[in-house]
């Protein structure tokens, strides 16, 4: 790794799988700086100016006006619309082989650098401003990942979080209002098992294509994470050669937790103060028996892989 290298520890997974508790836990070490989902900061943040992690509108935020400024000058020097359609135009997963494999001469890669030369902007201010050495981003899509792994000037850290299938589901069906949008009430989608389970089988699939081309490529589930907090983080700290110490934890699963400048991600982010860390198991007693059926076979190669069901369980319970 270059001394000049960005250093990004990246989260993906697929939605609801506790990305955003592990990147505040991350978020809480010396010289590690979280982000939130920052694949989201031209449509959520600087777009439509939903809450900065800190509570405040983000074009607003001190830290982001800083970042903002620093890689381009200032908000009036950007088009934050035609961003979000370049960023559209190469940032789906069915984009995959062509970030891979497509020739340097192409329309798609013209597009591609273009959005490239953008986040390597962004992201280089973003260190600068924060002054942390490392850069903490939960936005679990599988293709930003692979984007920002093709990129030169970073050193990514991949973590593949991963949740049971039926945890995920059944998360999509709570009912809650975002609390980053302001302006009106707007209620967190729901989405049916077959949506959530097609969704858990693509971004899945998708990220173990960093096995393949990042060395640092490291796995995790959440229900090591949930039941076990401390260990964990600390171990993927070392897993991925990462020299910081890890968060300190009031105890093994209690952490108080500082103000953030998260871009999105789940309610939590807004948390602060004491938070006690532990699994989410209400699916087990309130989901569904068709829901869960459905969903148990629409995912069952990857629940039987990851130890979930049909064998012996590969994480550790509390």
């Amino acid at each position: 790794m270059s001394d000049n290298q960005i250093k990004i520890l990246y989260i993906g997974g697929s939605s609801r799988t506790g990305s955003t508790l592990f990147d505040r836990l991350l978020g809480q070490i010396d010289g590690i700086f979280s982000v939130g989902e920052l694949r989201h900061i031209w449509e959520k943040g600087l777009g439509e100016n939903q809450l900065c992690g800190c509570g405040t509108p983000l074009r607003e935020c001190e830290f982001w006006h800083a970042v903002v400024n620093e890689a381009f000058g200032g908000l009036s020097h950007i088009n934050v619309k035609e961003i979000w359609n370049l960023q559209r135009s190469v940032d789906r997963w069915w984009h995959i082989p062509q970030i891979l494999f497509s020739r340097k001469t192409s329309r798609f890669n013209v597009r591609l650098e273009g959005y490239k030369k953008i986040l390597s902007r962004l992201y280089r201010a973003i260190q600068k401003v924060s002054g942390c050495d490392v850069i903490v981003d939960s936005s679990k899509y599988p293709t930003h990942g692979i984007i920002l792994n093709s990129m030169p000037e970073i050193d990514l850290y991949p973590v593949h979080l991963v949740r049971d299938s039926r945890a995920v589901a059944f998360s999509w069906q709570k009912k809650w209002l975002k609390p980053e949008v302001t302006w009106k009430q707007e209620p967190m989608p729901n989405y049916n098992p077959f949506v959530c389970a097609s969704e858990y089988i693509i971004m899945n699939l998708s990220l173990r294509i960093f096995k393949h081309i990042n060395d640092h490529y490291f796995f995790l589930y959440y229900e090591d994470l949930a039941n076990n907090p401390q260990e964990m983080v600390a171990q993927t700290l070392v897993n991925l050669r990462l020299p910081h110490p890890g968060p300190k934890f009031n105890d093994d699963h209690t952490i108080f937790l500082n103000p953030n400048h998260t871009v999105a991600g789940n309610p939590m982010r807004f948390k602060q103060g004491v938070i006690e860390v532990k699994p989410d198991i209400d699916w087990k007693m309130k989901m569904k028996g068709s829901h869960r059926s459905l969903v148990t076979a629409l995912t069952f190669p990857l629940l039987y892989n990851y130890g979930y069901v049909g064998r012996k369980k590969l994480y550790k319970e509390r």
